[in-house]
């Protein structure tokens, strides 16, 4: 979907600017795009990773039973890691 949309971003610059505008931003819009794909997903990965481990290392309110903190803290990952 990235690549499609910087795709139409150049095709509008060619169409709005000059044909030339538009084939030279091609390469660089698409090159941006890629790159923020691979960056939001190394990020959300970390952001995942940390936040469980947030959510698994606190002990839950009752200790002594399975509580709603441990059932949502085990709904959220298994959740984050299906997707």
């Amino acid at each position: 979907m990235t690549i499609a949309f910087t795709s139409l971003i150049a095709a509008l610059f060619a169409e709005r600017i000059s044909l030339r505008a538009g084939l030279l931003a091609l390469g660089p819009l698409l090159f941006l795009g890629a790159a923020s794909v691979v960056y939001w997903h190394f990020t959300e990965l970390r952001a995942t990773a940390t936040s469980d481990s947030i959510l698994l290392s606190r002990p839950a309110p009752s200790c002594r039973r399975f509580s709603a903190f441990s059932f949502f803290a085990l709904t959220t990952r298994a959740l984050a890691t299906s997707g």
